[in-house]
């Protein structure tokens, strides 16, 4: 059984890879699209910060390809709290923004965990499970880069 390993970058719009990772000129507005492209998963950061537009998920669905997955970050009202337990509005909201939209390409989240945790003991017996790999890092200009370059290594193998 083979398992994916997604390789992708944190986000996708962020202004210094213009010109390095994305061609010159290209529009703003057609970055995810180049993007997932190039990588086989990106983080969306900016529902940390805050929630998104339903019509925002099902266009970075549209914008995609096929096989493409996306990991959405957790909302830091659900996440950055002394007490988890009384997160359970924020999740709920999280859910509610329309995180559902991206449909077959939401990675890690919601019905992954209890998959993951149904199969945890016979994964770790088989030696695998899927893994998501970002490049997230201070030197964020190099890591499209390092993404494809991990890509392109794994290809090989």
């Amino acid at each position: 059984m083979t398992l994916p390993i997604r390789v992708g970058i944190g986000g996708w719009v962020y202004p210094p890879w213009r010109g390095v990772f994305y061609p010159t000129g290209l529009a703003q507005a057609r970055e995810l699209g180049y993007a997932s492209r190039q990588v086989t998963a990106i983080e969306i950061n900016g529902t940390f910060y805050g929630a998104q537009r339903p019509a925002s998920f099902r266009r970075w669905y549209s914008e995609t390809p096929e096989d493409f997955v996306f990991s959405v970050k957790g909302s830091r009202y659900a996440t950055h709290r002394h007490d988890l337990a009384a997160a359970a509005p924020s999740i709920e909201r999280f859910f509610g923004s329309g995180v559902l939209e991206l449909r077959e390409k939401l990675g890690p989240i919601p019905e992954a965990l209890d998959h993951w945790a149904e199969r945890f003991h016979g994964l770790v017996a088989q030696g695998g499970r899927d893994c998501f790999v970002y490049f997230i890092n201070g030197a964020k200009i190099r890591a499209p880069a390092a993404a494809q370059a991990l890509l392109r290594r794994l290809s090989a193998e």
